[in-house]
């Protein structure tokens, strides 16, 4: 079981009325995010964020206590957030500005799984399916 904590926006979650600016987020909601962070969870869940500036500041307060995180964005049937920014353009906005620390151990447990996977595919001395060779490039 994994234990998670949801936090939101300050301002309207449907329509982005009230949100903050990333400044503003970042002050606010690391308290919360602090709090959380010494009851020892798991990741956090950041739920039905309309704006990508709070959204920002909110993912810069949690990339500090480096606990793996989720954001969910609330999408109006145009693809966008309802501060207009298009989705896409606001994960890239997110993915640009936060130093995503789970990610650096993430890729060191994918590349020492795939180095154990290898050796015991150039191990193995037969194949239920397929060869050696096909092996290795689903592997790799």
């Amino acid at each position: 079981m994994y234990i998670g904590a949801l936090v939101g926006c300050f301002g309207d979650a449907y329509t982005g009325e009230g949100c903050l600016n990333r400044t503003d987020a970042l002050a606010f909601h690391s308290w919360e995010v602090e709090l959380f962070a010494k009851e020892d969870i798991d990741f956090f869940m950041a739920g039905l964020m309309p704006n990508a500036e709070e959204t920002l500041g909110l993912a810069q307060a949690i990339s500090h206590v480096e606990i793996p995180y989720i954001i969910s964005f609330t999408i109006r049937r145009d693809g966008c957030l309802p501060d207009g920014t298009k989705l896409n353009d606001a994960i890239e906005y997110i993915d640009n500005n936060v130093y995503l620390p789970f990610l650096i151990p993430l890729a060191i447990a994918q590349f020492a799984l795939a180095i154990t996977a290898l050796i015991h595919v150039l191990r193995h001395p037969r194949y239920r399916f397929g060869n050696k060779v096909m092996w290795v490039l689903v592997v790799l």
